[in-house]
Order: structure tokens, then C-alpha cells, then sequence
């Protein structure tokens, strides 16, 4: 079954309903204790470094791992049925790395879900739980560790089933913009695997031509065609210098684009023909304008400068080389 339909918002509710009574549950017995204080029970131990909590969990994970792979092996043999029907296409394993960092993410209806991310020598981090609603639009977790906001962070307690061409790609909610974002820059064909979890079965598999097939709610960031802004505004410019000597600039621009012309909250804009690449996202829109931030890390003082009215920016990267003549308005 695939994701040729949009979300339905009742599906969506009922994972989300699911999560909140889960959450709910876990604090009753806390908020009891008010009335009558029980006695006190030594805490557990608290894992000082990333290394010890990947110590403290790997037996869970491991254990887990194992249903998972004995469930899969089962639906491989006799597909599953009912709610759990979405596991013919969308369980098992996804995976995606940059060099020298790799995660892998196995999930199953019955067994939960696991997510270990290695490097070359050691495990990094690792994570399991349990799926609380599922269906073919994603699958709403009860996670052990609540995943810390990264640019590698590939998980969060909101996943979402994504199908571009023959490809399936397990998302974080967290995510999900920026992958909309990548796909209208042109860049998601040669990053996804980097980024992205890809179902195993799905690498090597051509290039899609047409967009991707996400949840009703994003779909609107998705462009047939590139939108071209001009920067008519820049303000709030403020630097930062980190203890690395890299320089971080803040700041916010308004386009010349605004809803009539397609320009939607989330949608990002890249600077054209600059001597380092910048992108802003948009925080809000009118009819013709659009205000967008941005905050980019420069190693180059050289080359940190603001973008200056008139630049030209588009939500497709054309990159540093090509000739800074805008297109025609559409």
C-alpha cells in the first residue's frame, strides 16, 4: 500500500491520540504519590557519558533487534493483516551514513523499533521503544531516550512513511521539512542516502522523476518549478565568533515573493552566485513579501558577508557558478 494518498487526518489523530494516552499513563502513577508519598527507592544509576548509556541499553537493543529480524523473517512468510497490514510495505531496515557515521533503523508492528548509530571504531548512540499506532502514513513511538534535536538526528517520537519513485524513506517528523526543501533545491538525489533513512531493500534503485509522496501537512512545500525572490530588506544582522574561531551569522530577510506567487511558512531560499552559500527559511508570508531567517556558519571571515538588497535567491540551488541574471518574474 502506498502513499499515492494523502495523510487522512483521522490516522494522523489516532497516532497522535495513541501517543498522548501512552504519555498519560506513564504520569498517573507519579501524580498519585502526592496524596501519599511512598517510600524512597534508590534511583537508578544515571549514565554519565554517551558511552555509558549505549552501554546501559545495548542489551535491550540487542534483545529487541532480534524480535525484530524473527518478526520480519514471519511477515516475509505470511503477510500481516488488520491494523498492522502497513508492515507489508513499509517494516524492516533503513540505514543512511556519511563517511564514517552510520545509523540503522529496524522496525517491525509487534517488536517496536530499534536505531544504532556507529562510527568507524565504536557505537555512538543507540535507541529502541516500542510503536504505540501505525499505518501506512508513519508510526507514532514510545522511545526509552528522547532524541536530541542534531543535524544527524534521524528519529523522533513522529516518523513518517515517504515513497519518491521506487524509493522508501523512513523520516523523522523533525525532518520532513527539510527534505521537501532538499527535493525543490535539486539536491535530494545526491544526498538522500547520506541523510535520509533508505529502506534496505531500496538502494541502488533509479533516480525518481517525479516528487516525492508525503503527508498532506508538508505537502504544500513541495514546487513543480523553481520560485525566484529578490531580497528588498536585510535586518538584524548579528554575529558570533564559536571557541572553533568559526564565525556564526544570524539574520532575516524579506523577499519580493509572497503567497501569490506560491511562497508557503517552512519553504527555503537559497542565495545565488555568492561567494559562500547561505539559505533562509520563511517564517511568514504576505501577498507579495515573504520574511525569511537564516543562520549560517562561516569558516572564511573573507566571506561572511550579509546578502545585500537585490541579491537574487531561489528555492532551486544553482549554485556559486552560474551567471547572476534572475529570470523573469513569474
Amino acid at each position: 500500500m502506498g502513499r499515492a494518498e494523502p495523510t487522512v487526518p483521522n490516522r494522523a489523530s489516532r497516532r497522535i491520540a495513541g501517543l498522548c494516552f501512552a504519555l498519560m499513563a506513564t504520569a498517573v502513577p507519579a501524580l498519585a504519590q502526592d496524596d501519599e508519598p511512598a517510600a524512597a527507592k534508590p534511583a537508578a544509576q544515571a549514565a554519565d557519558t554517551p558511552a555509558d548509556r549505549v552501554k546501559q541499553l545495548m542489551p535491550e537493543v540487542e534483545r529487541r533487534r532480534n524480535a525484530i529480524n524473527a518478526e520480519l523473517r514471519r511477515l516475509a512468510e505470511s503477510p500481516a493483516r488488520g491494523d498492522d497490514a502497513w508492515a507489508n510495505e513499509w517494516a524492516g531496515e533503513y540505514s543512511c551514513g556519511l563517511t564514517g557515521v552510520t545509523t540503522i533503523i529496524s522496525l517491525a508492528p509487534r517488536s517496536g523499533i530499534v536505531c544504532i548509530r556507529e562510527g568507524c571504531y565504536s557505537t555512538w548512540e543507540v535507541n529502541t521503544g516500542d510503536i504505540i499506532l501505525a499505518d501506512a502514513t508513519g508510526a507514532s513511538l514510545k522511545l526509552v531516550d528522547q532524541p536530541k534535536p542534531s543535524a544527524l538526528q534521524t528519529l523522533d517520537s513522529e516518523m513518517y512513511f515517504v515513497r519518491w519513485g521506487e524509493r522508501r524513506y523512513l523520516i523523522a517528523r523533525s525532518k520532513l521539512e527539510e527534505f521537501c526543501n532538499a527535493y525543490n533545491a535539486g539536491t535530494l538525489a545526491k544526498r538522500d542516502f547520506w541523510v535520509y533513512p533508505l529502506h534496505r531493500d531500496d538502494r541502488g534503485k533509479n533516480t525518481p522523476t517525479t516528487p516525492p509522496k508525503v503527508a498532506a501537512e508538508f505537502a504544500g512545500l513541495l514546487l513543480t518549478d523553481p520560485i525566484d525572490a529578490g531580497v528588498v530588506k536585510v535586518g538584524d544582522v548579528s554575529t558570533e565568533r564559536l571557541e572553533s574561531g568559526e564565525l556564526v551569522m544570524r539574520g532575516t530577510l524579506t523577499l519580493d515573493a509572497g503567497s501569490a506567487d506560491h511562497v508557503v511558512r517552512g519553504l527555503a531560499f537559497h542565495l545565488v552566485n555568492s561567494k559562500q552559500p547561505l539559505s533562509a527559511r520563511v517564517v511568514r508570508t504576505e501577498e507579495h513579501l515573504s520574511e525569511a531567517r537564516f543562520v549560517q556558519t562561516f569558516t572564511d571571515q573573507a566571506k561572511a558577508d550579509p546578502p545585500k538588497n537585490g541579491a537574487w535567491m531561489s528555492t532551486l540551488d544553482r549554485g556559486t557558478s552560474c551567471d547572476n541574471v534572475r529570470p523573469a518574474k513569474r
